[in-house]
């Protein structure tokens, strides 16, 4: 009974964030990148039965993203564990500090290959690009690899993240919904 109240809920808060104008601007957004309302750049041959009656036309949004993307990605932007001691520090601790650097370091690597972190760093950039929004999620399985443990990274799909709909940004939103396929 406390659990069908507590989804109750939750389902209560969950339908008004499905309709939130956030929510509607990520669908419009992913048209636009789609080619399904962009801008076009074309030409008509008109009516002349020689050249046919067709028209061509150009989606000048998604090259304009995949070349933002591309510049962003190429910026190469690294992320690694650096030692750091204090002055006064001994030799012995100074060792210490880097082993454990060098540990961290090749579990980052670890994670990244894992998780094919170079995949998802494109996904959530484009979608950046596109909705205005990357969003990522990093999650902890403790029972994993004999216990372990293991670090998953996954992109979210925009329009599978729903904001609280009090939110006038994300950056506010209390709380959020993840719509799962």
């Amino acid at each position: 009974l406390k659990n069908e109240k507590f989804v109750k809920y939750l389902n209560d808060l969950r339908r008004p964030a499905q309709n939130t104008p956030i929510q509607k601007a990520f669908k419009e957004y992913e048209k636009f990148y789609a080619g399904m309302v962009s801008p076009t750049i074309g030409y008509s041959y008109g009516t002349d039965p020689k050249r046919g009656n067709y028209s061509n036309s150009y989606n000048v949004i998604k090259p304009i993203v995949e070349t933002k993307a591309t510049i962003a990605l190429d910026a190469q932007i690294s992320i690694s564990v650096e030692p750091s001691s204090l002055s006064h520090a001994n030799w012995e601790y100074i060792n210490q500090i880097n082993s454990v650097s060098e540990i961290l370091n090749d579990v980052w690597d670890s994670v990244k290959t894992q998780n094919d972190l170079g995949t998802i760093s494109q996904q959530v950039v484009r979608d950046g690009l596109i909705y205005g929004i990357g969003v990522g999620k990093v999650s902890w399985d403790a029972s994993a690899d004999d216990g372990l443990g293991n670090v998953s990274i996954t992109r979210i799909n925009p329009t599978d993240f729903f904001p609280e709909p009090q939110a006038t940004s994300i950056k506010n939103a209390n709380y959020v919904f993840v719509r799962r396929r």
